[in-house]
C-alpha cells in the first residue's frame, strides 16, 4: 500500500539533522550518527526518493526494523563539511541518488531539531483550564448541600432586586493613651506641697490682760526711787 509522501512543511533533511546533531554533540560525528540511529530504530518517519538522471524513480518508507541491521547503514561522506547520509549495498538501491527526509514532527520529537521549527499551525498552544474558558462555565468542584434552583427562561424569571448596602462602619479614631510627662496645670498644682503659713494674730483676751498687768505694775514698784540730793 501506497503512503503519502511528507508535506514539504513536515520534512527535514538528512543532511540538516546531521549537522545540527553535530554541533550539539561539540562536533563530535559518532556521537550524533547514534543519536539519529536511535530516533530511526524508535520510529521516526524516513523518507526515501531515489533519482536516476535527475528524475524521481520511486519514493520509500522503510519500518523502525529497516534500520536495525548489523552494520549501520548511516554513515558520514564527502570533504568538509561531511554530511550524514544513507548508505545501502547496491542490491538495495533503485537509482544512483538518494535524497533521504525525516518528518519533521517526529525529528522534533526525538530531540534531532529545534521545536522553534515547527510550523505555527503545529504547535501546540497552551490551554487554558475548564474553568476559565470563555465559551462554558466554571464547574463547581466542591458539591453543594443546597438543592439545584430550577432553571427559568428570560420571560419569566425575575429581575434582581437592588439592595441598600449597609452603610460602611466610620473609623473612629482609637483613645490617646494618657502620659505622664504631659499633666494639666491644675494637677501639678494639686501636687506642690504647701508653704506653712503662720496663723493670724488673735487679740488678747481679758484674762490675758489682767496677768500682763500683774506683772508689769510690781515692776514699776519695786523699782528703788533715786535719794534727793542734799544741799551742802
Amino acid at each position: 500500500m501506497a503512503r503519502a509522501a511528507f508535506p514539504i512543511a513536515d520534512r527535514v533533511s538528512l543532511a540538516d539533522v546531521g549537522e545540527h546533531m553535530k554541533r550539539k554533540n561539540d562536533l563530535h560525528e559518532g556521537l550524533a550518527r547514534d543519536d539519529v540511529q536511535a530516533a530511526l530504530v524508535n520510529g521516526c518517519g524516513v523518507e526515501l526518493i531515489w533519482l536516476e538522471a535527475g528524475q524521481e524513480v520511486c519514493r520509500q518508507y522503510p519500518e523502525p526494523a529497516f534500520f536495525r541491521r548489523p552494520i549501520p547503514i548511516l554513515s558520514w561522506y564527502g570533504v568538509v563539511p561531511r554530511r550524514l547520509h544513507i548508505q545501502l549495498p547496491p542490491e538495495e538501491q533503485k537509482g544512483d541518488q538518494l535524497v533521504t527526509f525525516l518528518r519533521l514532527t517526529d525529528a522534533v520529537r526525538y530531540g534531532l531539531r529545534p521545536a522553534s521549527e515547527l510550523p505555527q499551525a503545529q504547535r501546540q498552544p497552551p490551554q487554558m483550564p475548564p474553568a476559565t474558558r470563555l465559551d462554558e462555565p466554571a464547574a463547581d468542584l466542591a458539591p453543594s448541600s443546597a438543592p439545584a434552583e430550577p432553571l427559568q427562561s428570560p420571560a419569566t424569571a425575575t429581575p434582581p432586586v437592588d439592595r441598600p448596602m449597609a452603610p460602611a462602619e466610620e473609623s473612629r479614631p482609637a483613645p490617646a493613651l494618657p502620659s505622664m510627662l504631659a499633666v494639666s496645670k491644675p494637677a501639678l498644682s494639686s501636687l506642690e506641697v504647701p508653704a506653712s503659713v503662720s496663723p493670724p494674730p488673735q487679740e488678747p483676751t481679758p484674762i490675758a490682760l489682767l496677768v500682763e498687768a500683774a506683772l508689769v505694775v510690781p515692776a514699776t514698784e519695786s523699782k528703788p526711787k533715786e535719794p534727793e540730793p542734799k544741799g551742802w
